[in-house]
């Protein structure tokens, strides 16, 4: 008996090991509040580029997202490579003198923070929306469609989440050169890690901040 109540008093002591989170800055430095109200932290290993931090519960240690590594996507391994054809649902569209990858399109006009737009479009049968092509001419041509599509301000889907100055896509690619001559890179503070659209250029801010955003996806 004796025995029974010290197992139920210990029982009573233990505490969840599960911290729900509101905003990054909860989440101490470099951690991010995920939609689902747990912190993640940067992780090269998960396609998404983050991680569930250590008190996430069930989750600790997942990648954001449910994909692990870039070989869960099937990339080529060449910076700034096409993904695998994936194939479009027919409310993505094309959109008008946007280069010739001739990939297709889906706005976002509800906001959300860099990650939650990110996931959004993987749940959407897509990928968080990046101008791209075999050298600038083209890649700013899809800039100025997307620009048209979705305005100033809108999340793309490149970041430097996991290691400063080395900007990765959503599909955890490299960015190409192509990409990254969009960039407007003149002061870039932590954590002002995302990119959105910027009139002519990309520029960069806080990935919490709640912008719209486009879905990508490969016909």
């Amino acid at each position: 008996m004796l025995m029974l109540l010290v197992t139920l008093a210990s029982a009573g002591c233990l505490r969840s090991t599960t911290f729900q989170c509101e905003e990054n800055t909860e989440c101490g430095t470099g951690g991010m509040c995920e939609a689902d109200g747990l912190c993640s932290v940067a992780s090269s290993g998960c396609t998404s580029g983050r991680e569930y931090g250590p008190n996430s519960g069930g989750k600790s240690g997942d990648c954001v997202g449910g994909s692990g590594g870039e070989a869960g996507m099937e990339m080529p391994g060449e910076a700034g490579g096409e993904p695998a054809p994936m194939g479009c649902r027919a409310d993505y569209v094309a959109l008008a003198n946007s280069g010739p990858r001739a990939h297709r399109y889906l706005l976002v006009n509800v906001t959300g923070t860099w990650s939650v737009q990110r996931d959004f479009c993987v749940a959407n049968m897509g990928f968080l929306a990046f101008p791209d092509g075999t050298n600038l001419a083209n890649a700013q041509l899809e800039h100025d469609a997307l620009r048209t599509l979705a305005a100033d301000g809108a999340w793309v889907g490149v970041n430097d989440i996991v290691t400063e100055g080395q900007y990765r896509t959503s599909l955890n690619m490299p960015a190409s050169a192509s990409t990254q001559a969009l960039m407007n890179l003149g002061g870039n503070p932590n954590p002002a890690d995302c990119m959105f659209i910027n009139t002519t250029t990309l520029n960069h801010t806080n990935c919490g901040d709640d912008r719209k955003a486009v879905c990508e996806c490969v016909p």
